[in-house]
């Protein structure tokens, strides 16, 4: 993994209250796309998964589905954490 663990500087205040709970979101996600660039380059480097497999892959159509929906209640969740 990278060396992208610092904590980032604080907000000046006050800040809206979505303001912390995006840049909290946007830390999250910047972990997740790091970890997994790691592991698909462990998998490529063991001969497991090809370097662009994944980047390369076509969901077929019941996975696309399932991702749908995932990404559908995703979004209906933090809506309604926004908008409470």
């Amino acid at each position: 993994m990278s060396n992208a663990t610092s904590e980032p500087a604080p907000l000046p205040a006050p800040v809206p209250p979505w303001t912390a709970a995006f840049l909290s979101m946007a830390r999250e996600m910047w972990i997740l796309k790091d970890r997994q660039r790691v592991l698909e380059a462990l998998l490529a480097q063991h001969g497991i998964l090809a370097p662009d497999a994944v980047g390369g892959c076509q969901p077929d159509a019941a996975l696309q589905a399932e991702l749908d929906r995932e990404c559908r209640a995703f979004l209906d969740r933090l809506l309604a954490d926004l908008n409470p």
